[in-house]
């Protein structure tokens, strides 16, 4: 069955992510939730999650978007796993995963609104479109 490391975004949005990760668990998806490990900017936390799903969660680290260098190891592992779909919501996850996205090629979708003009050019949409993109 597919697996699938889901990274958070916003404290806002994640009701709608945890009906999109229930969805996937009803359909045989095993799901594992990469929030942030304390308060980031408006990102939800382990701690928030924790009464609010049953999920595995497996918190991803304390800065904006993803950083190698100070990513829980287990978090690690699952993104750099090969079996792992990593679905990876927020401009700040894809501005630092981009970084490193080579080695996720085939298995890495970015969700976010394109807010600042860079990102949007690297798009390939106008600045404030919504983007769901499957790198491959």
């Amino acid at each position: 069955s597919l697996k699938i490391f889901y990274l958070t975004d916003n404290a806002g949005e994640v009701v709608f992510d945890l009906f999109v990760m229930e969805k996937l668990r009803e359909m045989g998806k095993r799901v594992v939730i990469g929030p942030k490990v304390e308060p980031v900017l408006n990102d939800v936390t382990a701690d928030e999650l924790k009464g609010m799903t049953d999920a595995e969660i497996v918190p991803t680290g304390g800065v904006v978007g993803i950083s190698l260098e100070r990513m829980n190891p287990e978090a690690r592992r699952l993104l750099f796993d090969p079996d792992w779909l990593v679905i990876a919501k927020g401009m700040g996850n894809f501005e630092t995963i981009s970084e490193f996205e080579g080695s996720l090629r085939g298995r890495l979708i970015y969700i976010l609104r394109a807010k600042c003009e860079p990102v949007a050019r690297a798009n390939g949409v106008r600045q404030g479109s919504l983007v769901a993109r499957a790198y491959l």
